[in-house]
């Protein structure tokens, strides 16, 4: 299960900050990497992604000279929840191939029997090299009917910004009051991080403002900027109806007698899934109160019927590029607008795969966070340790408390766990010293042991106490 969040159309200042808070929230629905893609004014895509939160993307100076500029007209971001290939810089979202950039919402079924998955790890990454160089005309009735695909991409060489999603997965949109800019997101209760900043539409001619995207119709706009009422800012192209195929596909999910088309793990109980976000997200909503002020005053109705549009001027033909078929290529392409946030550590293919416990992410951001609080508890004598770390020591972890959990965070990677899960699953002694600490505000770094047999990798992390560290350094111990 994944998060999509966007917006397009005449992006503001304030707009752009309400981004920020979409794509926080967006992390309720995965925490494995961060992506965006800002669109200029002139149709170029420029792509950023990173392994870890919202935050540790927000906060970066790639971001602010990439992202948030002014002359943006679309902003699409994304959040994984890993289901295949491993959790790197290579396998986040967005995925840009030849003139298509985009994310992906959803788990494909049997697409071990498209061309060239074999060069692939994340079959997403696989179904936009597809888009590219067939056209999703060619590519979306290839697909099995029983996968799950909600699909944001934009086509540069047909200045286009497309959506096409399946029964399976969720998108939803919404306007501002003067239409002049429309957002969208996996969630529809997530625009109270909208309304809070801007006042929305009254909705359409049944009241409904917010409205979900008609299942298998793809919708591709053109944005102009510089538009000045609504129907010269977005412009429609013709619908298209695109349907996977019926295969009849019975893989493990169903041999075994799950169901539930979020279901992204291996825990069930006699055919029921039980659902891992759902306690976090009960408790979650709370972070929209963070963000700003009360949202008991928004109106919260959806629609049923497909998503309104302001008159749409007529339209020649279309634009080509857009769809059909290409020849096909015989490499990925090597060129790219994608960048890379750096991460030191967390780009390395040493980190673990599997997903801590979820949890929120604060209005704090790794930059503030000023390390470990000298702790109050006393060691076990015999034990090495100093009564505070040298101030030049690089701040490797911290912790924090969000909705009345407590968690430890890891900022070479991005992880995060539950403090009892942590304590759990260490044993709470430092792997040096082998001594107890007394509060895990001591723990100073974090080590993830993977290909350990016989140990899921949640099960195998281990971590250094700051007195040890600190007595290493300094020759006392």
């Amino acid at each position: 299960m994944c998060g999509i969040v966007g917006m397009a159309g005449d992006i503001q200042h304030q707009h752009r900050q309400i981004f920020k808070d979409l794509l926080t929230i967006c992390q309720l629905r995965g925490r494995d990497s961060t992506g965006v893609v800002r669109v200029t004014g002139n149709n170029e895509p420029v792509g950023l992604k990173r392994v870890g939160v919202p935050e540790f993307l927000l906060e970066t100076k790639a971001y602010d000279t990439m992202i948030d500029q002014a002359d943006t007209k679309v902003l699409i971001g994304h959040c994984r929840a890993k289901t295949y290939g491993g959790v790197n810089i290579k396998n986040a979202h967005p995925f840009e191939h030849g003139n298509i950039i985009g994310v992906h919402n959803g788990t494909l079924k049997g697409h071990y029997s498209m061309e060239r998955y074999r060069d692939f790890d994340v079959d997403s990454d696989l179904l936009y090299w597809h888009i590219s160089e067939y056209g999703v005309d060619a590519t979306i009735p290839k697909l099995d009917e029983d996968g799950a695909w909600a699909l944001v991409w934009w086509d540069k060489q047909a200045a286009t910004l497309n959506f096409l999603k399946n029964k399976s997965r969720p998108l939803y949109f919404t306007y501002t009051k003067d239409m002049k800019v429309m957002f969208w997101a996996s969630e529809p209760w997530w625009f109270g991080a909208v309304s809070r900043k801007t006042d929305l539409w009254a909705g359409n001619e049944e009241g409904h403002v917010f409205l979900p995207l008609e299942n298998d119709k793809l919708m591709s706009f053109e944005i102009n900027k510089l538009g000045v009422e609504p129907n010269k800012i977005f412009t429609l192209k013709t619908m298209k109806e695109l349907k996977g195929e019926v295969r009849g596909y019975t893989g493990n999910y169903r041999s075994h007698g799950w169901t539930g088309v979020e279901y992204h793990g291996s825990s069930h109980n006699g055919g029921q899934v039980a659902d891992p976000f759902k306690s976090a997200r009960e408790s979650a909503k709370t972070l929209l109160g963070k963000l700003d002020d009360s949202t008991d005053d928004i109106p919260f109705t959806m629609g049923s019927k497909p998503l309104p549009l302001p008159p749409r001027k007529p339209v020649g033909t279309q634009t080509p590029g857009v769809s059909g078929s290409t020849a096909p290529s015989v490499k990925k392409s090597e060129t790219s607008s994608l960048s890379h946030s750096a991460s030191p550590t967390a780009l390395t293919s040493s980190i673990s795969t599997a997903r801590p416990k979820l949890s929120l992410v604060s209005n704090a951001s790794p930059a503030s966070q000023q390390g470990s609080s000298e702790s109050t508890s006393g060691k076990p004598s015999g034990t090495c340790m100093t009564s505070k770390a040298p101030s030049n020591l690089i701040v490797k972890t911290s912790l924090r408390e969000v909705a009345g959990l407590e968690f430890i965070t890891d900022h070479k990677t991005g992880r995060e766990w539950e403090t009892s899960f942590f304590d759990e699953q260490t044993g709470g002694c430092c792997c040096f010293c082998r001594e107890p600490i007394g509060d895990l505000a001591e723990v100073e770094e974090i080590f993830i042991r993977v290909n350990t047999p016989g140990f899921p990798a949640d099960d195998d992390i281990s971590f250094i106490c700051s007195s040890c560290l600190t007595s290493s350094n300094t020759g006392t111990c």
